[in-house]
């Protein structure tokens, strides 16, 4: 056991590591929109966050009370690297501290269905996976959302497992804390059917002969009485938490059915027109295979599941296993139907996919192949890790062409950014010194304009690939705005002066997506001129991966 307490501590020191390195990635500049919102509510009125008329604020007030309370007590040194900002510092330590909770509970939860070993595995391949590393730097809701998630799932696992008599800790336990994750973001929600599972399977599982005679011990058990107790403590956690919904209960419902028209397509707004090619069910998978988790990291995470979702089939599940399965399967099934397909959204799940992936590893290999088969599986998604986390030793890229272009355009020039992106330069970093124009390639009215823009400018900014490479590469939807990509990097009136090309690597080798291949565009000498001299040739990455901390920055000079 001493050596099992020994190995669990590197790999949470390893962990907090990976998550605390570069949390001030933007040094300062609120880059990311989500955490941007979240912040700019809870410096201003966290009590009533829904009754704002200029945003609409769709998450839970958890978030918010949070930074309100802990921003005044952070030491202003710490808030040095954030440009003195006291409430981004404290909202990025609290990410990494949550995804760090994160881990530790999954080997919890993994130590008490598998052993040792399996909870080993399963906080190795948590806290290496990138999509948790990434959004650990950013104070989401979903960041809150998954040591919630995963710790509800613990309590109901214990509550159906515990003998009767004693269960009464774990249903409120369960009950407080999805009322939390609610409070998070209200798809917290979706722990519910586990709640209700939790309390029905001891009895179940305690009955034999038919199925009447094993619903009605299910329904009489000491496990189900506890169920309203849990449930009314759920509810009850999440109106003390969130009292503005009950006062502004029409805006909140306006928040939430926007939010949900989002998710599934009945409205798409620039942000989500990426989704409009995907593949259901693949895109989300593929994309954790190529960047978000890596290869090894996804088998074992979908392949632990498809081995449990096998066993409940053949009826061979664990009772705690059941609960698992039951705080999982309503989640994936939303996520993989919706349209909208963010990588955030598998923060609460991917923890319970590793673990029933270090459940099969261990069940399925013989003892003394375990290590081996771990070492097989933990190596390269720490390489990866490694990788990716180089990113964050350099400036960021809208810092460094804001800078490129205060020092080679002339004052006066004319600069074309786009609409929905961030321009630049950023402000303060010479404020005044250029006329900025606006094109909007996401209306029919805009796109048609571009070319005029264009005819007007010295230099266009594309501070990242969203507009032009998902329009150009969705030439079908967007015919109009496909062209005038192609136009503009053929090179005929404009070259590409200046690239920044931000990707994970480690010891000199890249791991390179080439977006003008994908997007069906010219690719610029400038790009062949930035590329690694060793990279791997990798595919498509989702926009919301790069966009926000390593964004691909161009910028075109007139010829």
């Amino acid at each position: 056991m001493r050596q099992v307490r020994v190995w669990g501590a590197l790999i949470l020191l390893l962990a907090i590591t990976l998550r605390v390195y570069g949390l001030d990635w933007d040094a300062g500049g609120r880059f990311h929109p989500d955490e941007r919102l979240i912040l700019s509510v809870a410096e201003t009125r966290p009590a009533t966050p829904y009754t704002r008329t200029d945003i609409r604020y769709p998450y839970g007030q958890l978030p918010l009370w949070l930074l309100a309370g802990l921003a005044p007590l952070l030491p202003e040194g710490l808030a040095r690297p954030f440009a003195g900002d006291t409430f981004l510092a404290t909202a990025r330590v609290l990410a990494a501290l949550a995804d760090t909770a994160t881990v530790v509970l999954v080997g919890g939860l993994a130590f008490t269905l598998y052993g040792a070993p399996s909870a080993l595995l399963a906080m190795a391949c948590v806290g290496l996976a990138v999509l948790h590393i990434q959004q650990a730097h950013f104070y989401t809701a979903d960041i809150l959302l998954a040591p919630l998630w995963v710790a509800a799932t613990w309590a109901l696992v214990c509550l159906a497992r515990s003998p009767a008599g004693t269960r009464a800790r774990y249903a409120l336990t369960a009950g407080a804390l999805i009322g939390l994750a609610m409070s998070a973001k209200i798809t917290g929600a979706l722990l519910l059917p586990a709640l209700v599972i939790a309390h029905l399977a001891p009895g179940w599982q305690n009955s034999t002969g038919t199925w009447r005679t094993r619903w009605r011990s299910a329904w009489t058990d000491d496990a189900w009485g506890w169920f309203a107790p849990s449930l009314g403590t759920a509810l009850g956690v999440f109106a003390l938490v969130n009292p503005s919904v009950w006062q502004a209960f029409p805006a909140v419902r306006a928040a939430w059915h926007a939010e949900a028209a989002m998710v599934w397509g009945h409205i798409v707004p620039p942000y989500t027109r990426q989704f409009l090619d995907a593949t259901p069910i693949l895109y989300p998978i593929t994309q954790q295979v190529q960047w978000f988790l890596g290869p090894t990291a996804a088998l074992l995470a979908w392949g632990g599941t498809l081995w449990a979702l096998w066993r409940a089939v053949r009826r061979r599940l664990a009772i705690g296993e059941v609960i698992v399965l039951a705080a999982l399967l309503p989640a994936m099934g939303v996520i993989l139907s919706a349209f909208a397909q963010f990588p955030r959204y598998w923060l609460p799940l991917f923890p319970l996919m590793a673990l029933f992936g270090s459940g099969w590893l261990v069940r399925a290999v013989p003892r003394h192949w375990q290590p081996g088969a771990a070492m097989f599986g933990i190596t390269p998604t720490l390489l990866y890790a490694l990788a990716f986390v180089s990113l964050y030793k350099d400036a960021h890229p809208w810092w460094l062409a804001s800078e490129w272009l205060c020092e080679n355009i002339p004052p006066g020039a004319v600069l074309l950014v786009e609409t929905w992106d961030q321009p630049l330069p950023v402000a303060g970093a010479c404020d005044g010194r250029f006329v900025i124009i606006t094109g909007d390639p996401y209306t029919p009215e805009g796109v048609a304009a571009l070319p005029r823009l264009a005819e007007q400018a010295d230099a266009i900014v594309l501070s990242s690939p969203r507009s032009w490479q998902t329009h150009a590469r969705q030439s079908a939807h967007f015919p109009e705005a496909a062209a005038f990509y192609r136009s503009l990097f053929a090179g005929d009136q404009f070259e590409v002066a200046a690239v920044w090309r931000p990707e994970p690597s480690l010891g000199g080798v890249a791991l390179s997506a080439n977006l003008f291949t994908a997007a069906h565009v010219p690719t610029p000498s400038a790009w062949e001129a930035s590329a690694p001299r060793r990279r791997i040739q990798m595919g498509r990455y989702d926009e919301s991966f790069a966009v926000y901390d390593h964004p691909v920055v161009l910028i075109l000079t007139r010829r």
